[in-house]
């Protein structure tokens, strides 16, 4: 939903975006702050994990 928005409107602040697309402002700013909590989620499981921590307390992976 926010690459469309973003494709869609060339630089468009969120008041103008919402009224484009007939959508309250709170829900334009809940759909950046979605995203880009997704993002940064995205980016932090590509980080490398520190694999010496993951020892300690038992593996990378929950008990079968």
């Amino acid at each position: 939903m926010v690459e469309y928005f973003l494709d869609n409107t060339d630089g468009a602040s969120v008041d103008e975006i919402a009224e484009m697309f007939g959508l309250p402002v709170d829900a334009v700013i809940l759909a950046f702050e979605t995203e880009a909590r997704l993002q940064r989620a995205m980016q932090l499981r590509a980080l490398p994990r520190d694999r010496s921590a993951a020892r300690k307390r038992g593996g990378d992976h929950p008990p079968t």
